[in-house]
């Protein structure tokens, strides 16, 4: 028989942004088996980690300049943006500021 465990490795892109996948057996186990009858193979992919939740990024807010300001997205390492997410959004904000 033979058993296959994903693991999260969000980290596992290559420069296009395309999937990389790692295939690693047992470290006592040269062959990916100890037994000769069951096999061991652990796939680290990004695709294995969970989707990120919107409370789950890093927000830095840039500067108001002429009524917008850029806000970057950054995922931690523990989970993985939807496939069509933009780290770079714009939004409005006020000209003067009421604080002061």
């Amino acid at each position: 028989s033979t058993i296959v465990t994903l693991r999260c490795a969000a980290s596992a892109t290559t420069d296009d942004n395309s999937t990389h996948l790692a295939v690693e057996v047992p470290p006592n186990c040269a062959d990916g088996t100890c037994d000769g009858c069951v096999y061991h193979f652990m796939v680290l992919s990004r695709e294995a980690c969970p989707i990120c939740r919107p409370e789950d990024f890093r927000q830095i807010v840039g500067a108001c300049y002429s009524g917008r300001r850029e806000i970057t997205y950054i995922p931690p390492g523990t989970c993985r943006p939807e496939k069509h997410f933009q780290s770079v959004k714009h939004e409005s904000c006020p000209l003067l500021s009421t604080q002061g």
